[in-house]
């Protein structure tokens, strides 16, 4: 299944386990949670981000409160790709923060496979709670050699 999911998010990244997650109703949408549709996502990156990362800067840092399976932050990537933009892992330093572990778990997962510079925070944005965190590989990588400090 992994290497399924890796080969899907290296042909087209897109939220592959947030769809599964959601045709299998295992979201929790009575207690109000519901997972954006990817080109939603794309479109309010292309929003706030219009013709790409801002210039000058070696990194810029994105933060999403309430990330789910990373859909947001797939959508960013897909709007910067088609803007021509590559290596993105050492373009974008991504917080992320959900309260459902599984959803952080899926989060993980698939912005890891993408190579992306993310810590995700199981946590809740809005009271500051953080119960753990992890980095991806790519974000421990970037971290040692200096680069985000």
């Amino acid at each position: 299944m992994l290497k399924t999911l890796s080969e899907l998010l290296a042909w087209q990244p897109d939220d592959y386990l947030g769809r599964y997650f959601g045709q299998m109703r295992l979201d929790k949408h009575f207690h109000g949670q519901f997972f954006t549709p990817i080109h939603v996502c794309e479109f309010m990156a292309a929003v706030a981000f219009g013709d790409g990362l801002p210039q000058g800067k070696p990194y810029v840092t994105v933060a999403e409160p309430a990330c789910g399976s990373g859909a947001m932050i797939i959508g960013l990537i897909r709007h910067l790709q088609k803007q021509g933009m590559t290596d993105l892992g050492g373009r974008l330093a991504i917080l992320a923060t959900d309260i459902d572990s599984l959803c952080v778990n899926m989060a993980y997962l698939q912005l890891g496979i993408l190579g992306l510079s993310v810590r995700i925070t199981h946590g809740n944005s809005l009271t500051d709670e953080v119960w753990d965190a992890f980095d991806t590989p790519n974000l421990q990588i970037n971290t040692c050699l200096g680069y985000f400090n």
